[in-house]
């Protein structure tokens, strides 16, 4: 494995979720089958604290090596969106009219 895919800009891409880690892999394998062995899950089962708490946007910024400024958040919950607010990442909010910018 090379890493997880990358847009052609060379963004990394990972997926944050509070639900378990077995749950979101499964979710990530039935969406993007040609991906998911490469895409990076960080679960809320494997940090302290779940979002709201800003601690799993910390892990995977740390584990990708990305400063969490330089990163990208797309949320469709509000807890999503305060964690990823307490970091000061750059947010995004997914719903079924489109996605918007917040920050």
């Amino acid at each position: 494995m090379e890493g997880p895919p990358r847009p052609a800009n060379g963004a990394k891409v990972a997926v944050c979720s509070t639900s378990s880690e077995k749950a979101v892999k499964g979710i990530v394998a039935t969406m993007l089958p040609e991906f998911a062995d490469q895409i990076p899950v960080f679960a809320g089962d494997v940090v302290p604290c779940k979002k709201p708490a800003p601690d799993i946007y910390n892990l995977a910024a740390a584990r990708l090596g990305v400063n969490p400024a330089r990163c990208v958040v797309i949320e469709d919950t509000r807890i999503g969106l305060l964690a990823g607010g307490a970091v000061k990442l750059t947010l995004t909010r997914l719903d079924r009219t489109g996605l918007h910018w917040c920050s």
